[in-house]
């Protein structure tokens, strides 16, 4: 009966896992995402300021950073950047314009447009904790900057405390890289406002999917009877394997004992006389 069982939950994976590879190749060649058409909003005049704006501030603050940090680095001591302002810029255009260029093309990675919103919103508040963070910093950083040296040397100006420049630096470069990301991620989304179609999942993918997941969870449960099934056929055989072991056993103890018996009668006939037998 066990053996019949065997057979039939084996056939029923063998049929899963084949109707569960039809689904995999079909999943395979079925786009998660479409493009749903829908009606777009019309450019006004305020959207196109705004886009203008959102892209030139972003370029001036980009501009402003590279501009810091290329005036950093020709005071740094460096004899290949001082006095050679371009090489300096040029030097800090990977971190400073790449920064917001990595920042803008993560969304790309995105599958959805509603992902896209929330990353935008994400880099957002980044950039405003940045922005709260930075402030204080660069206040006392430059309020710094403005007092006369002199007092400054003989102790007499009341300040307290100083601040690192270099993570002060790093803090500027990473605020302003937030902050054009942000503004690159605005404009996008202002953009794509005005988009005559939108990204939504694939119904057909998603009912794919879902009988994937119904067949691969029913699959998941016959191999879990099948293994349940096998335990039992191999302890069955196994307390078979002892038992027929046993049996043997029992049978050659036996045809010794007999042996024995037939031996004992046989000297009993040879050594007594006739009369006695």
């Amino acid at each position: 009966m066990l053996r019949r069982v065997e057979q039939d939950v084996a056939e029923n994976v063998h049929s899963g896992e084949a109707h569960e590879g039809r689904l995999k190749d079909i999943l395979a060649d079925t786009e998660p995402y479409v493009e749903e058409h829908c009606e777009p909003k019309p450019w006004t005049l305020w959207d196109k300021a705004q886009l203008a704006a959102m892209l030139l501030f972003s370029i001036v603050l980009l501009t402003v950073d590279m501009n810091s940090a290329a005036l950093t680095l020709m005071n740094s001591g460096l004899d290949g950047f001082r006095d050679h302002y371009w090489r300096a810029a040029l030097f800090n255009v990977a971190l400073i314009i790449g920064g917001a260029f990595l920042i803008k093309s993560a969304s790309l990675w995105l599958t959805t447009d509603q992902g896209g919103r929330r990353y935008a919103w994400a880099v957002c508040m980044a950039a405003t904790l940045s922005l709260f963070v930075a402030l204080p910093v660069f206040a006392r950083t430059y309020a710094r900057m403005t007092i006369d040296p002199v007092a400054l040397m003989t102790g007499e100006a009341g300040t307290t405390g100083t601040s690192n420049s270099a993570w002060t630096f790093a803090l500027q470069i990473l605020t302003g890289n937030l902050i054009a990301g942000a503004m690159w991620l605005t404009a996008a989304l202002l953009i794509e406002r005005h988009r005559p179609s939108i990204r939504v999942p694939n119904p057909t993918w998603r009912r794919v999917k879902d009988d994937l997941d119904a067949i691969s969870n029913l699959l998941r449960k016959e191999r879990e009877k099948l293994g349940l099934v096998q335990a039992g056929l191999a302890r069955i055989e196994a307390e078979r394997h002892q038992l027929v072991t046993r049996a043997v056993e029992l049978f050659k103890l036996a045809a010794t004992e007999a042996q024995r018996a037939q031996k004992t009668s046989a000297l009993f006939h040879e050594f007594l006389p006739p009369t006695k037998r």
